[in-house]
């Protein structure tokens, strides 16, 4: 049998999830897509730093992120909902992690520019994915009329983590004594 490595099954604009085929700007497909590249961006994010805890903490994120990935692709077919759905306890935790980090740096008074260390630029590049990520959420729960306790729940899940990584950013410029640069205008 001959390896395939590609289908082109959506040259036509459409792909297919669960047996069902949706234009490849549906918002669930694109809220997907915008989960999976924040999951991308924080597994790169994680590449950059040694700290084992931190690493496990994005680890736990985007296993949390997959889940909700997963839950989205659930609507279209069940056998995608995922085996752990994110729970209250699971934003509680990084609402915690975020004050963790938060409380280690000094006060903040001024914006900050993005980038003052390679590990610190690639949390804030994921806080900006994930706040793209946010969007199409937002917008995807819209446009199939979503609501109850557990997209609550994932909504602030996904809001709080911008939080948590724009502290990790500062945090890995100051872990390594570098200070922050700020806009002029």
């Amino acid at each position: 049998m001959e390896n395939i490595y590609y289908t082109g099954v959506g040259d036509d604009g459409t792909t297919v999830i669960g047996g069902k085929r949706l234009p490849k700007n549906d918002p669930l497909i694109c809220c997907i897509g915008e989960i999976d590249e924040l999951i991308s961006s924080i597994g790169f994010l994680r590449s950059q730093i040694s700290d084992e805890r931190l690493q496990s903490q994005l680890i736990s994120i985007q296993d949390i992120l997959f889940s909700i990935n997963s839950e989205i692709a659930a609507i279209v077919e069940p056998k995608f909902s995922p085996k752990k759905k994110m729970s209250e306890a699971d934003l509680s935790s990084l609402e915690a992690a975020t004050r963790a980090v938060g409380e280690l740096m000094p006060k903040i008074t001024l914006f900050v520019l993005p980038g003052g260390t390679g590990p610190s630029a690639a949390a804030d590049l994921s806080r900006s994915v994930c706040r793209r990520a946010e969007r199409s959420f937002f917008s995807f729960c819209g446009s199939y009329s979503l609501s109850g306790e557990r997209i609550s729940i994932a909504k602030k899940y996904i809001n709080r983590l911008s939080s948590y990584l724009f502290w990790l950013g500062r945090y890995l410029c100051f872990s390594e004594h570098v200070e922050e640069a700020h806009p002029t205008g």
